[in-house]
């Protein structure tokens, strides 16, 4: 979410009616604000343990070519790892 911006990512969803409802849906409830800081603090956890998580030997050569051939973080990349406070 960027500002009053929500973005989705699907690839190859061989689901995608299923996949938009359930979006349309997640929008929904984060409009609702029926959520506590707690959801909050346990969804950070959850987004930046996947991030920080170790990375198998057989993958380190493949990920950083994929993600950005320079393997550093562009501006444009920066966006997906926001401050924490």
């Amino acid at each position: 979410m960027t500002g009053d911006r929500v973005s989705h990512l699907s690839l190859r969803d061989p689901n995608s009616v299923q996949t938009l409802s359930a979006f349309r849906r997640g929008v929904d409830w984060a409009k609702s604000g029926q959520f506590t800081q707690q959801d909050i603090d346990e969804a950070k956890l959850s987004v930046f343990s996947a991030v920080d998580s170790p990375v198998a030997p057989a993958d380190k050569g493949d990920t950083p070519t994929v993600m950005n051939p320079l393997n550093k973080v562009t501006t444009r990349d920066s966006r997906w790892f926001p401050t924490i406070n």
